[in-house]
């Protein structure tokens, strides 16, 4: 589906052509969709899509061939509007939407300005990218970090002043080095080093006490900064 900007959307669908339409929402941004989300829903009463968000996976800028301009035109609104144009192109008038990690960011930005294409909203693993949950996830403080220390200096040691910055500023340091913009450590390097620092964190199990999970009621989704 060409949705402008030079991308195109890869969608597939899962289940049965008349079951309740319903889209799943991958994580990242940028992880990409696998079938094995297709999973999460019965196939014989849901008619499940899938698809690549914009600039990863098989939706990746036509011509394109560096970081830089897969994130060119490439917003959280960007990326409502794909939703949209989606929903349209497969004639679905309302559809349940779903989404895990970032995916629930994305889902609750869609159904604040299409709500009356949504007939329900599912979220799994929420992550909403406010400043508490971004301490937790790389921050120095006890989050993350307290669960994992040596795994959190394998992930954020090449940054001598990690322990004293915000999480913002640690991610920002990695968005820079990804697009080539660090002398002091390659691409590939720093990618390696956030994918294995996320997966290490897949791995880890639920504490007993002593650490406080992320929590910020006090923001709503329209103060949110996407």
């Amino acid at each position: 589906l060409d949705v402008g900007d030079d991308y195109v959307l890869t969608y597939e669908e899962h289940g049965t052509a008349c079951g309740i339409p319903a889209v799943f929402l991958h994580g990242g941004p940028g992880a990409g969709a696998t079938r094995r989300m297709a999973q999460l829903f019965d196939p014989k009463r849901y008619r499940v899509i899938l698809f690549d968000q914009r600039g990863c996976g098989q939706s990746c800028r036509k011509g394109s061939s560096t970081a830089r301009e897969q994130l060119e035109a490439n917003t959280s609104w960007h990326l409502v509007e794909d939703l949209e144009a989606l929903r349209k192109h497969l004639r679905i008038d309302r559809w349940v939407v779903a989404g895990g990690s970032w995916g629930t960011c994305l889902a609750l930005a869609y159904a604040s300005r299409h709500k009356e294409c949504v007939s329900a909203v599912v979220l799994r693993a929420v992550f909403l990218c406010r400043n508490s949950e971004l301490e937790w996830f790389c921050g120095a403080g006890q989050g993350a970090r307290a669960l994992t220390p040596a795994a959190w200096n394998n992930f954020a040691g090449w940054l001598p002043w990690a322990k004293t910055r915000s999480a913002r500023t640690i991610a920002a340091a990695f968005r820079r080095a990804a697009l080539g913009q660090d002398a002091s450590i390659s691409p590939e390097a720093a990618i390696s080093k956030w994918r294995t620092w996320e997966n290490h964190l897949f791995g880890l199990q639920a504490p007993e006490s002593g650490v406080v999970l992320p929590c910020e009621a006090k923001h709503d989704l329209a103060d949110a900064a996407w």
